[in-house]
């Protein structure tokens, strides 16, 4: 009696003669068996300990090797974009050397386009700051003379009659601040 093909005898590690056959059939082993195999070897919660701390090495590994490999990442993306305009241009009968002067010249061309889009946008936005900051001193201002002045508003959900002898509670105002910045309000 032959105890080769009975999978009750057949050692863990070999697979069955049906599972070598549909191993063979599809050119490899089947994702049932990978499965199968991973769970022997280890629980779920080590596997996904194991995947994690992989996953952090490779994280690691990728910080550390930033100063090398983003250059090459960088050139790699640039003449995947470039590439097809110096076949183009090769096709047209231009020469290599001076296609690649057209390419390098269009190359610094653009990019000193982004740099000024860059310096104008950050001028404006300079600009554009030191009018809010303008508009935010005359708001401050507008306050100080309605408090001045009385019946302010102070954000608490009432109006309080203020008057020059009556004054303002500093609490009140220091809540109706606080109401007024807080980030869940402001959203």
């Amino acid at each position: 009696m032959s105890t080769e093909n009975d999978p009750a005898v057949a050692p863990a590690d070999v697979p069955t003669a049906p599972a070598a056959r549909s191993m063979q059939a599809d050119g490899g082993e089947s994702s049932q068996a990978v499965s199968a195999r991973l769970t022997r070897v280890a629980s779920p919660p080590v596997l996904a300990l194991a995947v994690l701390v992989l996953a952090g090495a490779a994280f690691a590994i990728m910080h550390v090797a930033a100063p090398v490999f983003n250059p090459i990442i960088l050139s790699v993306f640039i003449v995947t974009l470039t590439l097809p305009a110096l076949k183009w241009l090769k096709r047209r009968g231009v020469k290599q050397g001076i296609a690649l002067l057209i390419l390098g010249g269009a190359l610094l061309l653009f990019g000193a386009g982004v740099v000024l889009f860059g310096w104008l946008y950050i001028t404006r936005l300079e600009t554009g700051l030191e009018q809010y900051s303008e508009n935010l001193d005359a708001a401050v201002e507008i306050a100080r003379h309605q408090v001045g002045r009385g019946n302010v508003d102070l954000g608490l959900g009432r109006r309080h009659a203020v008057t020059g002898a009556e004054g303002v509670d500093a609490g009140m105002l220091q809540e109706a601040a606080d109401n007024r910045l807080d980030p869940d309000i402001l959203g």
